[in-house]
């Protein structure tokens, strides 16, 4: 006797329930991506925002449309530009940015406007992330020289042009100072900077 074919009702029904339940997920993860939305920053140009110097040695900065005079005694420093003085320094200037000569370090005393704004954002409102989006350089230069050679010949290549020459003059004081005493590093350095380093007795 042949058995009777069996009913496909519940698993349609099952499979209904769960492209339902999928599409429902889908809406909501829409919903929520959304709500979660940051607006996009803007900024006022008197706002005041902290600037690090990305070169060794002094770095100046005159606005050509005020003359106001900026100074970075070394590298590592940090002084307040308004957002204003970073506009006039993109539209006369742009070295500063794609040459990293410059770099965003947050925003002075924000007040409860520019409360819990990310760097990443800043750079986004003054329209110059192009030119970070492969920055590598840590804060502290220091720390390069504390890679492996395989980390040096990999990262210091893709950096820009100015912080290159940093890391060239850093290593040439730490020579000096023997606490850049390995061969082997110092000999990678001299590869990707495609020049001599200097020696203690020098």
């Amino acid at each position: 006797m042949a058995g009777r074919p069996k009913s496909t009702t519940a698993s349609k029904t099952t499979n209904n329930k769960t492209e339902d339940k999928k599409v429902v997920e889908k809406t909501v993860e829409k919903v929520e991506t959304k709500n979660i939305t940051k607006k996009k920053l803007r900024l006022d140009d008197n706002v005041l925002i902290s600037v690090k110097s990305n070169r060794f040695g002094e770095l100046i900065y005159i606005n050509h449309k005020t003359g106001d005079e900026t100074r970075w005694e070394n590298f590592g420093d940090v002084q307040p530009l308004s957002v204003g003085d970073l506009r006039a320094m993109k539209a006369k200037q742009l070295t500063f940015f794609k040459e990293n000569w410059i770099t965003i370090e947050g925003i002075e005393d924000a007040d409860d406007d520019y409360d819990d704004v990310e760097i990443e954002e800043i750079y986004e409102a003054l329209q110059i992330s192009q030119y970070y989006d492969e920055y590598l350089c840590p804060k502290d230069i220091n720390k390069v020289f504390n890679w492996t050679t395989d980390e040096m010949k990999n990262k210091i290549p893709r950096m820009t042009k100015s912080v290159r020459e940093s890391i060239l003059v850093r290593a040439n004081e730490l020579i000096k100072l023997n606490i850049l005493d390995s061969m082997s590093k110092v000999k990678a350095l001299e590869e990707v900077l495609g020049c001599e380093l200097t020696s203690p007795e020098d």
